[in-house]
């Protein structure tokens, strides 16, 4: 084979070899104008269809189509229904309470007005026992004078007391004799005496 036929064949593969390097270049390029239009496109759509919007569509998906914020209304609504009866509840309970509290004070100053009154009664009753007990003590003193006494002399003296002093003064005589004494009153007189005699007995 010739040099000349050599340099000729040598041209050809440098040429072919050139032309390969330029489609390789060439197709480098259009491969990265396709990834830029491909990234470009996505920012599109990420712009046009912004993260929170994404997930709105797929909270309202999951939320059968509505958007999240009625479903957050409608939770915040029955959790404000709810919050709202439990205070009126409240409020009720705390009324009750109150009236409940007025009621004990009620309560608690009628008692006191009871206990107070049980304790003048019991002043009184102590203050009523004493004085029976010395008119009872004068009464039997009385008595034992009258029974000292001749009945002739006593009989005229009750006869003129008063009913119920006499009958009182009898009372605590001997019966014996208180029964000698019967025989100097008037039977009228011995009729009232006797009468509040059955009054003592009865009391």
């Amino acid at each position: 084979m010739s040099s000349e036929s050599i340099s000729t064949k040598g041209t050809k593969v440098k040429k072919t070899i050139i032309v390969c390097e330029v489609l390789v270049f060439f197709l480098f390029i259009a491969k990265m104008l396709a990834v830029g239009g491909i990234i470009r496109k996505a920012e599109t759509h990420y712009t046009l269809f912004p993260l929170n919007a994404a997930q709105a569509d797929a909270t309202m998906a999951a939320a059968g189509g509505r958007p999240l914020r009625d479903v957050l209304d409608d939770g915040l609504a029955n959790e404000r229904k709810l919050s709202d009866h439990l205070l009126e509840r409240q409020r009720q309970i705390e009324s009750r309470e109150n009236l409940l509290k007025a009621e004990e004070k009620k309560l608690e100053a009628l008692k006191q007005e009871v206990v107070a009154k049980i304790g003048n009664l019991q002043t009184l009753e102590e203050k009523l026992s004493v004085a029976l007990d010395v008119e009872d003590k004068k009464f039997k003193d009385l008595a034992k004078i009258y029974e000292a006494t001749p009945p002739p002399q006593v009989g005229p003296i009750l006869e003129k007391m008063d009913k119920k002093m006499a009958a009182a003064i009898i009372a605590n005589m001997n019966s014996k004799k208180a029964g000698k004494v019967w025989g100097y009153i008037s039977p009228g007189k011995a009729v009232e005496i006797a009468k509040e005699m059955a009054n003592f007995k009865h009391d």
